[in-house]
This record gives structure tokens, sequence and C-alpha cells, in this order.
């Protein structure tokens, strides 16, 4: 819209309120002066934008058009201006004239939502808007038309407003306002004086027939909104009036759920009390079939649980998945929850679909102290998932040493594979990096050379992921240096080739790692052992291979020499068998000669090697002792022998003899508390019968 110069004159005047100009210019050039005018009517829209009520009134005076010359206009009219001002007696008088009560704002707004809108206290005080709304209604305005950006009738833009006035809305009802119906998202009147906590409001739409079981877009009712904002007495109200306290809601993050599912998930115990007072329903399931307990078991408030079990959920109802509740609260560590539910009989062998156990759920949380609770509840260690995953593979895959350590000393095999790929959890302690627990199989008899899937062996694995520190360890406890892939490539090779070896930033990880692998077979080589063809040529072939063999071949020669105490050397101390180190580690004089020796600078190559092969005699040596006394309760405790029989001394040593590392540690685990009397039993029956085997085939 373009203003000439007499267009601008005229709106200032209007702006500043000169009502004297106004009526001299006016009266001077007429009504019509100026298309953009529209006969007057802009002027009257101007006075009324600038709040010059006494401008306006003049202009009306002088029979000023109060609806616009444009059809098409889509600004607010006079009267919207008039209405936002709350003046009764200009209202009255643009009606008069007949300006429309159903032309709409930009905002699809008519004056009647206007009037219905937020209003301050102040203004509703000041101003007389229950008579302005009268006149609209008196004069055709439609109650119900739907304007706003949500489609939203009179009666919702008053109810939404927090300071309205309780005779609006009765006003509105009175001449027919529909309340139950609803904006573009479905929410009624109810909806939203719920949502405001409007408890006189909510009691006058229940008067007037609201319906109280209508559901929003989202399917929610007016109860799950007072259930989710915790307003009990909003809820009860409600609930006296027939509110449905099983419906359903049909959102995306809370799908199926019920009133008590919201209110178990607020932890609102009066909230639960009062819906299972009006026969909610316990046990019902949302879209994923958890129950409300299955909710209050990752809580925290075992207080909840009882309120839902007293009332008579199902402790063991599974989920989609097969989760029972108590699956739940292992989950999230909740030993309160845990011992809670195993009070009331929860089941400690329930599976999820997959095959997982309440146990392994424990393991792959590295929850020791619920593993603890689980196993004094009969949880059976021996549980596989559908795939043969173990607890004990949980554990190695975690990192849990903790839990390794416990799972072995209950008697679980170190080298249980699982069935499709024949995993051992020493093969996932090695792809997880973690050497600890790698390093504590080992020691408890763990197969370092166990075929693996894809890799085919533990040590290409390690190289494969440039973990120098796994492929050092593997190497210790006697990884197969020469086991070759399908393509018949070696972990040397495999090494040498990656482009990761050559001299760029980042190789040195890929140099220790062939170091670690020239060390080993360099003492392969002094032992007269069997080295691959292909590592010897390789070795030839690159330069800095064969300096750091020599290096480690004049190391070596140097420990041959080296004597520690009376004719064993420090390359005894790295080739000898466990065995040989174990009569070694009984040897005081020559056990206080090598700890005391500077061996770590002197043999700087071998001197780790050397020191693990020391440890690992020392380590067997405790478990035959420990061995040897576990045996003499073993046979004079046996209630299969009427007389207590005591073992010689040869036959003793020659059992412990037969015994692996393995053995040798369910055997010491005998002298040690078990969690459970029940496991020790099952460790113990088991090794009786590997003991009398190996009698039978012995005597």
């Amino acid at each position: 819209m373009e203003y000439d110069s007499s267009d601008l004159e005229i709106i200032e005047f209007i702006r500043k309120g000169k009502l004297d100009k106004v009526k001299k210019f006016v009266s001077s050039v007429g009504l019509s002066h100026s298309k953009t005018w529209q006969g007057g009517y802009m002027l009257l829209y101007w006075a009324l934008g600038y709040n010059h009520t006494n401008i306006a009134k003049w202009l009306l005076s002088q029979n000023c058009p109060v609806n616009p010359e444009n059809q098409k206009f889509s600004q607010k009219t006079v009267l919207h201006l008039a209405v936002s001002l709350g003046k009764a007696e200009l209202v009255k008088i643009i009606l008069k004239k007949g300006a429309s009560v159903t032309v709409s704002n930009d905002r699809l707004e008519t004056p009647l939502h206007i009037s219905c809108k937020r209003r301050k206290p102040e203004v509703l005080l000041k101003n007389d808007v229950l008579t302005i709304i009268k006149l609209l209604l008196k004069h055709g305005a439609p109650i119900n038309a739907k304007g706003g950006l949500c489609e939203e009738t009179p009666l919702l833009f008053a109810i939404k407003n927090k300071h309205h006035c309780g005779k609006i809305v009765k006003l509105l009802l009175s001449n027919g306002a529909n309340v139950n119906d609803y904006d573009m998202y479905r929410k009624t009147a109810l909806h939203i004086a719920v949502e405001n906590s409007d408890r006189k409001m909510i009691k006058l739409l229940l008067e007037h027939n609201a319906d109280v079981n209508v559901k929003n877009c989202n399917g929610r009712t007016p109860l799950h909104l007072a259930v989710r904002g915790r307003y009990i007495d909003i809820a009860k109200m409600l609930l006296s009036h027939g509110a449905d306290v099983n419906d359903i809601i049909y959102d995306f993050e809370e799908y199926r759920w019920t009133a008590l599912h919201i209110a178990v998930k607020n932890k609102d115990e009066k909230m639960i009390k009062l819906l299972l007072e009006y026969n909610s329903n316990v046990n019902a399931k949302e879209d994923h079939y958890r129950t409300p307990l299955h909710i209050a078991s990752v809580s925290h408030c075992p207080d909840i649980a009882k309120i839902l079990l007293n009332a008579g959920a199902d402790i063991n109802d599974a989920d989609k998945q097969g989760l029972i509740p108590f699956h739940l609260a292992i989950r999230i560590e909740d030993e309160k929850m845990v011992e809670f539910l195993l009070q009331h009989n929860a089941n400690v062998h329930a599976k999820r679909d997959d095959g997982k156990s309440c146990l392994h759920f424990a393991a792959e949380n590295r929850s020791a102290s619920i593993a603890k609770i689980l196993l004094n509840k009969g949880a059976n260690i021996n549980d596989t998932t559908k795939d043969g995953r173990t607890v004990l593979h949980f554990s190695a895959k975690k990192g849990s040493k903790e839990l390794v350590e416990l799972f072995l000393k209950l008697g679980m095999d170190v080298d249980v594979k699982t069935k499709v790929d024949n995993f051992t959890p020493l093969y996932y302690a090695v792809k997880k990096r973690h050497c600890q627990i790698a390093e504590y199989l080992l020691y408890h008899g763990a197969d370092v050379n166990v075929p693996v899937k894809v890799y085919q062996t533990l040590l290409r694995l390690a190289v494969y992921d440039m973990n120098k520190e796994m492929v050092e360890l593997l190497l210790n406890w006697n990884a197969n240096i020469n086991a070759e892939d399908s393509d018949d490539e070696t972990p040397l090779l495999i090494a040498t080739d990656s482009p990761r070896y050559e001299d760029i930033p980042g190789s040195e990880m890929m140099h220790g790692i062939t170091d670690c692998l020239i060390m080993y077979i360099a003492k392969l080589v002094a032992e007269k052992l069997y080295v691959s063809e292909q590592d010897s040529r390789l070795i030839k072939q690159k330069c800095r291979l064969q300096l750091f063999y020599d290096q480690c071949q004049n190391e070596l020669a140097n420990m041959k020499n080296k004597k520690i105490y009376d004719n064993i050397s420090y390359y005894d101390i790295l080739t000898k068998s466990t065995n040989t180190m174990v009569s070694y580690a009984r040897n005081k004089n020559l056990t206080s000669a090598f700890e005391s020796s500077d061996y770590l600078n002197a043999f700087p190559i071998y001197s780790l090697m050397m020191h693990k092969n020391y440890e690992r005699g020392k380590v067997k040596k405790q478990l035959l002792e420990v061995g040897s006394i576990a045996l003499k309760f073993l046979f004079k405790n046996n209630t299969e022998q009427k007389v207590p029989v005591e073992l010689p001394y040869v036959v003793n040593r020659e059992i412990l003899n037969y015994l692996d590392l393995k053995d040798l540690r369910i055997l010491s685990a005998l002298c040690h508390p078990s969690p459970t009397q029940k496991i020790q039993n099952i460790s113990r029956d088991k090794f009786n019968y590997n003991l009398l085997n190996f009698l039978r085939r012995s005597f």
C-alpha cells in the first residue's frame, strides 16, 4: 500500500492523537479524499491501532465504514482492534453499524476468539470483557468457529488463559459452546484444564458433561495427564466421574501405557494406590509387553514393587524379549531391588529369549556383588545362551577380573567354547585387549593355541590388532609362532607385510611386535626346536630383523654362561618346563640368588620372559602344596569308604603330577570357602570323577 503526502500527514495527526487537526483535515477534504483511506475505514483502523478512542468515536460519528472495501483484506478489522482494546462502548457502536462478526484475521481468529484470548487479571477487571462477548454473541458471532494456529474454538482460547474469568467459560457454555470440541492436536477443554491443574474449571466442565475419556492425538485421556502431573485430587475427581482407569496411550514413547504405568514411572505411591483402588490392571502390558512391575524394577523403589506385588502383580511375567522384572533390576545393578524380588520368589533361573540368564546379565554388567547374590540363591553357573556363551565368556569380554576369578574358583571350565564359533573366554579377552584377564586365564590353564575362526590363532589376532602387550603375553605362554593361515602366512610375515611396518609415523608399534616375535624365534632356535622356513628366510631378507635376531642370540649365549646357583643358569630359568621350575622354586638358595640378582639389566631382552617362567613355577608350587592338602581331605572324607584312607606320599605326588594347572585350580578351590555349598559340591564331584578315572587307569 503506497501513501501520498496527505496520507502521511493524516497518519501523523492520528498517531499523535490530534483530534482537532484530524477533524479540520477530514472536514476539508472528506472521508473519500484518498483511495488508500477506503472511504475513511483506514482512518478508523489507524485511530484504533494507536488506541485513540476519541478520534475513533468521532470518525464513527461521521459514518466512517466499519468493514474494509477489499474482501481479501486479511489483517485485523476495526472490530478486532476494538475488541482487543476491551472498549465495550466502541464495540457496541461498530457492531451497530454492521461490522462483520465472522471475518477472521491473518491468524484465522474471529473477534470472539480475540475476546477470549489470554489476558492479565488486571485487564479482565478493568475492561468489560463479558459485555463484549455478549455483544458479539448477540450479533451472531460463531461460537464454535475454529481459529488460531492450533484451530481452537473460543472456549479453548478461554480455557488456555490461566488468568481467565470463570464467568467467560460459563457464558460460552450457556450459549452453546461445544464442551467436547478439540484443537488440531485433539485437545479438549478438559485436557487443557487438567494440564493447567485448574480444579475449579475441571469441575465446571464436568458439570457440563465434558467427556472424561476423550483422547488427544497421542491417545492420552485427561486421567493420563492428571497422573503424569501428579495431581492426585484431580485424578480422583476424574475417576469418580467415570474415567477409564485402564485406558491406554498411543504416544510413540509410551505406546499402550496405562495410567498405572505412568504413576509407577513417577514413583508416585499415593497415585498408584488410588489407581489400584479403582481396579487398575496391575498386570497390564504396554507395547513391549512390560507391566508396571517391569517399570518398578528399574525405579530403585522396592516399596513401589511391594505395593504392586501385594495387588497381585506377576513377578515372573516376561516382556517381548523374555525379560522379567528381575532381569531389569539386575541390569541396573540395584542390589536392594534384586534381593527384594528374590524374597518374593523371583525366578533366579529365568532366561531371556536368546538364552541369557540372570547370572549372564550380572556378568555383562561386571557386577560381582549381584552375581554372588544369585549364586547363593542357586543360579546355575554353567547356563549358556543359545549360541553357547557362558558367564565366563561375558566376564572375560567385559574385563571383570573379579568375576573371572570367582567363576574359575567355582570350577568353571577355563576353555569352555561357544557353539557356533568355538570361542573360548581367552578369545574374548584377547579380542577386547584385556591383558590382565588373558594372563589370569592362562595361569588357570587356558589353551593359548586354541583354533580361532577367521584369525586361526589368538597370536595372529593379537598381531592383526597391533597389540604388542598381548603378543608378548601369548608368546610367554608358548603360543605357536609357526602357525600358518590359509594363505601360508605366519604371524611374523603378517607383521612385516603390514604397511604400518614401514618407516612411517606409527610404525613403532609394529616394530615392537616384530621384536617380540624375533626374540621368541631366537629362543626356539637356541633350544633346537622347529622354526618355520618362511620365518627363517624372512629374517635373513630384512636387515632390521637380522640385526635384532643377532642381538637375541648373543644375549641367549650370555644367559647360558651366566650361572645363578650351582650349575643352574639364567638360560635354564628361561627355557625349562613348569615342572622343573617347581623344583627350582623349592630350592631356597636358588630362589634367593635369582630374586636378588640384577637380571633385569643384565638380560634386557629376555628378562620379562624369564621372570614369567619363574613365576609360573612358583604358582604351580603353591597349587601343588594346596592340592596335596585337598587330596588328603578328599580321601579322608570320602563317604563311600567305611575306613578313612591316608594316601602314601609317592601316590599323592604321582596324582598331583598328573594334574595340569586347570585341575590343580579346581583341586585348590576345595580348600577355600565357596559362595555356596552346592557349587562346592559340584566342583568336588567333578574332580572326584576325574580322579577316579585316573586311579582306574593307573593302579
